[in-house]
């Protein structure tokens, strides 16, 4: 069996990454949780991420984008629900997301 090169497959895994939250129309929410969090490599303390791997920055910013998505459509669908929920993330200058 042959070995790529990791960079390729790396490059190619990116690709599959951004394909993915395109097609989830999760773009724009990768977009304003970047805004949030640009450095991500103080995110986590059990790792070291390096902002220079493209596939490694595009692999959490898809998961948070997907973690975040998920919540908002749970509490979309409890919020019909005579319960009071406000859930506002912030930026540094308007929210993101208020119900």
């Amino acid at each position: 069996m042959h070995r790529y090169p990791r960079k390729i497959i790396k490059k190619l895994l990116a690709s599959s990454l951004k394909a993915s939250s395109h097609e989830r129309k999760e773009e724009e929410l990768k977009g304003k949780l970047a805004q949030i969090v640009p450095d991500l490599s103080k995110q986590y303390s059990h790792f070291t991420l390096s902002m220079d791997d493209e596939y490694f920055v595009e692999k959490i910013r898809s998961q948070h984008a997907f973690q975040v998505s998920i919540a908002m459509k749970a509490i979309n669908l409890i919020k019909d629900k005579k319960i009071s929920i406000l859930l506002i993330l912030v930026t540094r200058q308007e929210p993101i997301y208020s119900i």
